[in-house]
């Protein structure tokens, strides 16, 4: 585990999943229709988030605001056709030695297809990226 208050690693993450990887996201990974994500009712519902669609450049500010250290942005992109299709929040306290995934499908087409279910080997990733082994809210 990291020692308390030591500084985590800035870390590039990639996982190949099958049919999806993920990865860290970039600036160059905003799009107009990432910020429609955000107007779309199913979507705002997960996030209890006001609906609003965002442009180009406030998704990419957004993507800004991660440090990639404890607080971690990670795309899920379809790997036949790159196309992203979600996204995972990471969020990290190696004082606690605990870290919470949120996760969102932002293409319709996609939810409740299975693309979830990559998600044990996000977990077990990061916490191996960070060269620590931290506990999920819930002890999971």
């Amino acid at each position: 585990m990291t020692a308390q208050g030591a500084k985590l690693p800035k870390k590039t993450i990639r996982i190949a999943c099958g049919d999806y990887y993920m990865r860290t996201v970039t600036a160059a990974d905003a799009s107009d229709r990432w910020g429609q994500w955000m107007a779309d009712p199913e979507a705002i519902h997960m996030l209890n988030a006001p609906a609003k669609t965002l442009s180009k450049s406030e998704v990419a500010g957004y993507i800004k605001t991660f440090d990639q250290r404890s607080h971690m942005l990670i795309g899920i992109f379809e790997t036949a056709t790159d196309k992203l299709l979600g996204s995972l929040r990471v969020d990290i306290d190696p004082k606690l030695g605990r870290y919470l995934v949120s996760m969102l499908i932002g293409e319709p087409d996609y939810r409740n297809k299975g693309v979830t279910n990559a998600h044990a080997s996000v977990r077990a990733a990061v916490a191996e990226s960070q060269q620590w082994k931290g506990k999920a809210p819930g002890g999971t």
